[in-house]
């Protein structure tokens, strides 16, 4: 029955705000303790709690699917992702990364634009050092996996069972959104979930979502802004390339569904 599936929506935000607050009470023991007593914190160290951080939805995930019983580690085979699929997969989180990046401080970009300068993507050369690895596993591996597996193999999983599509989406695109804890980057980080819902909810694979979200949060290490000088010609081939990376995002989900069906 409906009403035996776990999480409802209450249920749902309690399991979110519970995560939120766990993050807040880590960073504020990791930061405000050493400040009290008045250490002075290094870049090393600040470094190290981050990468600690991600770690915190394990239980969080271990309860919730518990309660749910069911399996995400059943749900991520990716041995089923084949390479014609990798690489549709690649062109939606390339045109999410696309859509995203106005949208990180549109505030910032559009007096940007005012002032004749518009901030284009651009790969920038990563120093690898310890600190980028550890960035890399947390960031690109550890994250996408226990993100995806709690909004989307949990919670949105579950939810798509009591509630409409569109509801369900648009709550754990929320989640996604204030899970970052940044205002400012809401509208990115929430049409980003919007993307991973959509994906979740027409295809049903978890592994799907975590490639994807693994692959732009890889973007973010290798990816900068730079600013160019406007002009007509470059706000008609950016708005060509916007539009271009929204079309490939839903061929892309459209075509995998069909490769899934086959």
């Amino acid at each position: 029955m409906k009403n035996q599936i776990y999480p409802n929506l209450k249920q749902g935000v309690f399991l979110f705000l519970s995560l939120v607050s766990s993050f807040a009470a880590f960073f504020l023991f990791a930061y405000g303790l050493p400040k009290l007593f008045g250490y002075d914190l290094s870049l090393s160290y600040i470094s190290i709690t981050k990468n600690i951080a991600v770690l915190i939805p394990i239980p969080f995930v271990l309860y919730g699917q518990k309660r749910a019983k069911v399996n995400v580690r059943k749900m991520m085979d990716f041995r089923t992702i084949s390479f014609q699929k990798l690489a549709i997969l690649f062109l939606i989180a390339v045109s999410i990364g696309i859509i995203i990046h106005p949208l990180a401080n549109p505030t910032f970009f559009f007096k940007s634009l005012f002032a004749d300068k518009l901030w284009i993507l651009s790969i920038k050369k990563p120093t690898v050092d310890i600190n980028f690895v550890l960035s890399f596993l947390s960031i690109v591996v550890v994250t996408p996996i226990l993100e995806e597996a709690l909004l989307r193999g949990i919670i949105l999983r579950q939810f798509l069972k009591r509630y409409s599509p569109l509801f369900s989406i648009l709550i754990t695109s929320i989640f996604f959104a204030l899970g970052h804890i940044s205002l400012q980057h809401f509208i990115e980080y929430f049409v980003w979930g919007i993307v991973l819902g959509i994906l979740y909810f027409k295809l049903r694979s978890l592994s799907f979502c975590i490639m994807v979200h693994s692959m732009v949060n890889l973007f973010s290490l290798i990816v900068d802004s730079s600013p160019v000088k406007v002009s007509y010609g470059l706000i008609v081939v950016s708005a060509l390339i916007y539009c271009l990376a929204i079309i490939l995002i839903i061929a892309g989900i459209y075509r995998l569904s069909r490769i899934e069906k086959q």
